[in-house]
């Protein structure tokens, strides 16, 4: 049940299904600084879901945008299916470029910390979401990821979870769906 059955290892080789999330060298995009992604999971229960981008220049639409405007606002998503807008998985996005501007982050990389309220009607944006490979040592290679992209679906203990292309909406929906439908 928190492994999928229909996950497509192919697509990312360096992330054994089941294994422990294997960290790697990439550059946060807010502030240019080279950091472990793996390393900056917060001990939080939440799941993460990296996606890892096709070759697409950055703001195009092609599938990292879909994947995004899915992830969030799709009825069908498991952010908004089964969980709080504060609670959401964290959706970190990895882009096979090393100079691309923040603000070409798809919305849902730069995630809103706080509630809003009276009191605190705007919520801050997170941009430690967005990341892209470091020149010359890129995380796609070293971890085999296609350069069609993947996304990688890391459990709250850091183990994969699931691997599905950046189209596989409708396969990530059915895992979390397993996941979190303890009705059925």
């Amino acid at each position: 049940m928190i492994i999928s059955g229909r996950a497509r290892q192919e697509l990312a080789t360096g992330y054994p299904l089941g294994k422990r999330f294997k960290s790697y060298e990439a550059v946060r995009r807010c502030d240019a600084v080279p950091l472990h992604i793996g390393h900056q999971h917060e001990a939080d229960g939440r799941w993460r879901v990296y996606v890892f981008a096709d070759a697409a220049a950055p703001g195009e639409d092609g599938p990292v945008t879909d994947f995004a405007r899915w992830w969030a606002e799709a009825p069908d998503s498991p952010a908004v299916r089964h969980t709080r807008p504060w609670r959401r998985p964290q959706l970190r996005s990895s882009t096979p470029r090393s100079s691309i501007a923040s603000r070409t982050a798809p919305t849902t990389s730069r995630t809103c910390r706080g509630l809003p309220s009276e009191e605190r009607p705007v919520q801050v944006e997170d941009w430690n979401q967005a990341w892209s490979a470091v020149p010359g040592d890129s995380i796609f290679g070293a971890r085999g990821i296609s350069e069609n992209g993947a996304i990688v679906v890391v459990r709250p203990d850091q183990y994969v979870a699931d691997i599905q292309p950046l189209t596989g909406t409708a396969e990530i929906a059915e895992f979390f769906d397993g996941v979190f439908d303890l009705t059925d």
